[in-house]
């Protein structure tokens, strides 16, 4: 039999041993599934010792036992049909009862014989720590997607009413819908509200861009054309009035285009006024 540094070379002096030395491990079984060659890597990653494991282990008897299980429900039927599997996903078991992950390739021997086998076994533990990080910032990326989706639904409908009021004289009724798939704040609004006993005044405004900014801006028009449209609930002397408090003062949202367009309509009786009004162009 052989032993952990068996060289195909024939042992010659100098020639460098690729079997032995190899940074991969690797291990040769019969039709038995006993072990009959190792190499210094696969003895390093199990821990154990050539003469504890060349002709006194089977492969198998080194796995979990769901390895176990695997490899003679799975492996095997699938070397018999392919003569060749790669990356199986496995565990070894050192003495102390830790495990080692490992990714393992085999062929058989002599394809279309028996179940003796060739293997090269690589270690996986840094792999399978990279992809439980990479699976952990997944899950956190789209927790903060859906936070940011619940967030945004929450802040556009404080941006809206909560339901159109009920006026004499006048039906209202209003759908909204943003675009986009709805995770982020648009700039779109309106609003509906009473300045007197017969008067009332619906705003229809759209802030250029999205997102907090975009929101920032929405909330700022709505409230300052509120608080002026109960001096000044005519349209037109509400718009020019109300502007000039209306500009962002944020960095994220100077832009030009961040301006609203309104419409703001006031009825009293049979009596109605518009106002309409539109981005300033750069």
């Amino acid at each position: 039999m052989g032993s952990d540094t068996d060289s195909p070379n024939g042992g010659v002096t100098g020639t460098p041993d690729y079997f032995g030395d190899a940074p991969c491990g690797y291990v040769v079984t019969n039709d038995d599934g006993l072990i009959v060659r190792a190499n210094s890597e696969f003895l390093r990653t199990v821990q154990r010792t050539a003469d504890d494991v060349i002709s006194v282990r089977t492969l198998t008897s080194l796995l979990t036992v769901g390895g176990r299980i695997f490899v003679e429900t799975h492996l095997y039927p699938m070397l018999r049909n392919t003569d060749v599997v790669r990356e199986i996903d496995l565990d070894l078991v050192r003495p102390d009862g830790s495990r080692v992950p490992v990714l393992l390739n085999a062929s058989l021997t002599l394809p279309g014989g028996g179940l003796a086998l060739r293997a090269v076994v690589l270690e996986a533990r840094d792999r399978h720590r990279y992809e439980k990080d990479l699976r952990q910032a997944t899950r956190t990326a789209e927790n903060a997607l859906e936070n940011a989706a619940a967030l945004a639904q929450t802040l556009q409908q404080t941006l809206i009413p909560p339901a159109p009021p009920q006026i004499p004289h006048l039906d209202i009724a209003a759908a909204y819908r943003p675009a986009g798939n709805g995770r982020e704040v648009g700039g779109d609004f309106y609003d509906v509200f009473q300045v007197s006993p017969s008067a009332w005044v619906v705003v229809v405004g759209d802030v250029s861009g999205k997102g907090i900014p975009a929101a920032t801006v929405t909330s700022l028009v709505r409230y300052t054309v509120r608080s002026f449209a109960i001096e000044h609930p005519d349209p037109p002397t509400c718009s020019t009035t109300s502007t000039p408090y209306c500009k962002p003062t944020t960095p994220t949202a100077t832009a030009p285009s961040s301006w609203p367009d309104s419409t703001a309509t006031t009825t009293s009786g049979s009596s109605r006024w518009a106002s309409p009004a539109t981005h300033p162009r750069s």
